[in-house]
C-alpha cells in the first residue's frame, strides 16, 4: 500500500497511490506500465481518494516486523471500487461490521503502521 499525506498531496487529503490508463480510465492499485484492460502504455500515477467501506476485518494475534499484537486487518473497499488488505484501527474486529465507512490516515513518520484506515462513526453502506 503506498501512500501520500494531506499536506503532500495535490488534492490536500491523504489518499493511496494509484495508476490510471489515459486511454481507457482503467484505475489499479498495483504499478504498472500496461494497462490491464487495454494494454495501453499511457498510465499516469494519481492519488485516489481516502475515503473506503470495510468488507471484513479480523484480529490477529501474532506481533510482526510492522505490527505489534493485536491488530486489525481488513480487506477495504475503496471509493474507486479498488480492494486492498489494509490495517484498521482498534485492538479488536469486534463490532466493526461489513459496510463500515473508513477514511485513510496517515500518522507521524516512524508510526507503525505509517497508514491505516480509521472508522468513521455512523457511517455504514449496506
Amino acid at each position: 500500500m503506498r501512500f501520500v499525506a494531506a499536506g503532500q498531496s495535490p488534492t490536500g487529503k491523504a489518499g493511496l497511490i494509484g495508476y490510471q490508463c489515459r486511454d481507457c480510465g482503467r484505475q489499479t492499485l498495483e504499478e504498472t506500465r500496461l494497462c490491464p484492460r487495454c494494454h495501453s502504455a499511457a498510465i499516469d500515477e494519481i492519488v485516489l481518494g481516502n475515503r473506503g467501506v470495510l468488507v471484513y476485518a479480523t484480529t490477529v494475534h501474532q506481533s510482526t516486523a510492522e505490527f505489534d499484537a493485536p491488530y486489525i486487518i481488513g480487506l477495504v473497499r475503496t471509493q474507486e471500487d479498488l480492494r486492498l488488505f489494509a490495517p484498521i484501527a482498534g485492538d479488536t474486529a469486534e463490532g466493526l461490521t461489513p459496510g463500515t465507512g473508513l477514511e485513510l490516515a496517515v500518522r507521524e513518520e516512524g508510526s507503525r503502521p505509517p497508514a491505516l484506515y480509521v472508522p468513521v462513526q455512523g457511517e455504514t453502506q449496506g
